[in-house]
């Protein structure tokens, strides 16, 4: 399957506490950006290139969290395809400042 079309689940917690259908929430933008292709680049790379401007598209999961209070916390995600295949579980410490604590 081309892209993301084999994930079968996304697990994510914050700070230990698990976050509801991420797979659910999976949406597809318009108009978010455009490229113009180098038609050297056609025979090699994408014979879809023509020259012009064209829509891209990025196939991908992105979480955007509220504001997070000041301190550490904690991300973990797991991912399990439709043969089975588990990425993770993969965690990402982050550390939330106020604003006017940025730059220390």
């Amino acid at each position: 399957m081309a892209g993301n079309g084999d994930i079968a689940t996304i697990e994510v917690s914050l700070d230990g506490e698990p976050l509801r259908d991420i797979i659910d929430d999976h949406l597809a933008s318009r108009d978010l950006f455009f490229f113009r292709g180098d038609l050297s680049l056609q025979t090699t790379v994408d014979s879809c290139i023509t020259g012009g401007f064209q829509p891209a598209v990025v196939d991908s999961y992105f979480i955007l969290f509220k504001p997070l209070s000041p301190g550490r916390h904690t991300i973990t995600r797991r991912i399990t395809t439709t043969r089975g295949t588990v990425s993770g579980p993969n965690t990402t410490e982050i550390r939330v400042v106020r604003e006017h604590e940025h730059g220390r």
